[in-house]
């Protein structure tokens, strides 16, 4: 299960969306942008920490430069919030500086850096977030594999793989899913495995990934998933094995 956030770490999406406007910027709005980010260098944390929250959400690109100075702030709340402020904006440059927090030592800080590295689809630094697959936190590692697949970065197949006898059984299931929907066939052995695993979402995830595969499932062991005590895995073996009558 997720752990507690710290307290103003709120869990990304529970942010109000945030349009951007192609509108020039009045007087007004460069008076409040501008009080906004000089606000980044005030004594208060909590006063930095709303100043970066405010401006994520008013979409000024002027701020970008700003609250990428702060990613390196001492408060590790507000280098949470100015994470999702410049995930917010989407803009590129703050791609490097967002990847710099995957070795951050406060977990939070690290896990809300993959999340805010999805906005972008290209120019990610794979290798620094293969890296975190193998982070002492779980779900730091499942937004490390979620990260991958989002990137489509196939060459991290092997590493994912390992991620199958993970001790977490969300990390495993996540890793199974990123497998199949890649199509990281040399991953088809490690997921065969997985048909035996003790959670039955991971079971059925397996199923899944090997069918996406399209990777060969001994009859013995269709016969084994047929006789699963969990009826989602039952059904989903049922349905393989009419899929695959024939073949």
């Amino acid at each position: 299960p997720r752990g507690m956030e710290p307290r103003g770490m709120e869990p990304r999406g529970t942010q109000a969306p945030v349009t951007r406007s192609t509108v020039t910027p009045s007087t007004q709005d460069t008076g409040v942008v501008s009080a906004l980010i000089a606000r980044l260098k005030d004594e208060n944390a909590g006063v930095r920490k709303a100043a970066a929250n405010s401006l994520g959400q008013r979409g000024d690109l002027r701020a970008v430069a700003p609250l990428i100075t702060v990613l390196a702030d001492s408060d590790a709340e507000v280098r949470y919030t100015a994470t999702d402020a410049l995930a917010n904006l989407e803009d590129r440059r703050a791609i490097g500086p967002i990847a710099g927090l995957l070795k951050d030592p406060v977990t939070e800080v690290r896990r809300n850096a993959l999340s805010a590295l999805s906005h972008w689809d290209q120019g990610v630094p794979t290798a620094q977030v293969v890296a975190l697959l193998d982070d002492p936190d779980a779900d730091v590692r499942r937004e490390a594999v979620n990260l991958l697949e989002h990137l489509n970065a196939r060459s991290s197949g092997a590493e994912i793989a390992k991620l199958v006898r993970d001790p977490s059984s969300d990390v495993r299931q996540n890793a199974i899913q990123a497998l199949g929907n890649l199509g990281v066939q040399s991953g088809a052995a490690a997921i065969t495995e997985a048909l035996s695993d003790p959670n039955p979402d991971v079971r059925e995830s397996a199923i899944g990934a090997l069918n996406d595969l399209k990777a060969p499932i001994a009859e013995a062991t269709l016969l084994d998933l047929l006789e699963d005590q969990d009826p989602d895995v039952l059904g989903r073996a049922a349905r393989l094995a009419g899929e695959r009558s024939g073949t």
